[in-house]
């Protein structure tokens, strides 16, 4: 993995691979997954129906990794993907379910290794994780993706 030196906004990079987008798994009577706050809440103010997207996977499949080629539904020039990184919106980041993901994502990126794939650093924001202790959790992860800290 490589991390981006300067801070810049993750949706910045989606002419460049695939933007992470930081999940709970908490689907609402609507249908739609909560996405009230931090990066979450980002994705859903530039693309409105990612919510309903992101309900149907969990609902679907649980609270897993899922890459979204956005061109193919929505005809939104992005490609994203969920990284989840809480059970629960309310309580804080989950190292568990952070490894499993990174586990996913490792797997996808070096099976996808000309694409390269942004992610904010996971459960450091309003998960309340410590960088330095996510980032040796997740040092295995291969030079395609790229940490980026978030502004």
């Amino acid at each position: 993995m490589i991390e981006l030196k300067e801070k810049c906004n993750i949706f910045d990079k989606v002419d460049e691979g695939f933007v992470g987008i930081l999940t709970n798994g908490v689907v609402k009577p609507n249908g739609c997954l909560v996405m009230g706050a931090g990066q979450a809440k980002e994705a859903l103010d530039l693309f409105p129906f990612i919510d309903a997207v992101l309900g149907d996977h969990v609902k679907e499949h649980g609270n897993i990794p899922k890459l979204f080629e956005m061109l193919d539904k929505f005809e939104v020039p992005a490609d994203l993907f969920s990284f989840p990184t809480k059970v629960h919106f309310r309580e804080p980041s989950s190292f568990e379910l952070i490894k499993n993901s990174a586990k996913w994502l490792d797997d996808t990126a070096r099976e996808n290794a000309s694409e390269l794939f942004f992610l904010p650093r996971p459960g450091c924001g309003l998960g309340g994780l410590r960088w330095d202790d996510v980032r040796y959790n997740i040092s295995f992860l291969p030079d395609n993706v790229i940490i980026v800290t978030n502004t």
